[in-house]
């Protein structure tokens, strides 16, 4: 495949440069990870790679900026925007300078709604930190 006139690329995390394993200890959304940022040297080689040929590299991801990170330092993919929280924070140089929030009111009322169910869990990411309710059974 050519790169020859590719100025951007773009990916996902999970599934696409970190693969599930059964074997593994850790269970994010569903699936198996040695850890969360159990990533293959030779992805973070070929981002290096596609760093020094100018062009630019970034992440897509449902995940929080948090777990994005290490992998951002690992390979200096500072360079374009990091999409985080399944788009709903952008990052430019570890700091969001884009965040699509929901009102207070609806999280409040569905806050209550969920407290009335002893089985069901929720968390609440903001740019800032996770929340996550007392009864997490995940």
């Amino acid at each position: 495949m050519s790169l020859r006139n590719t100025k951007f690329v773009y990916t996902d995390l999970d599934d696409t440069i970190i693969t599930s394993k059964k074997d593994a200890k850790f269970l994010y959304k569903g699936q198996h990870y040695k850890d969360l940022f159990d990533v293959p040297p030779e992805v973070v080689q070929a981002f290096q790679k596609l760093i020094e040929q100018g062009i630019y590299t970034g992440i897509a991801t449902g995940r929080d900026y948090r777990k994005v990170y290490p992998l951002l330092t690992q390979t200096n993919m500072f360079n374009l925007p990091t999409i985080t929280d399944d788009g709903a924070c952008v990052y430019i140089n570890n700091k969001c300078v884009k965040a699509s929030y929901i009102d207070k009111s609806v999280i409040d009322r569905l806050i209550v709604l969920a407290k009335k169910f002893k089985n069901i869990s929720y968390s609440i990411n903001t740019p800032f930190g996770v929340y996550v309710s007392k009864n997490k059974s995940w």
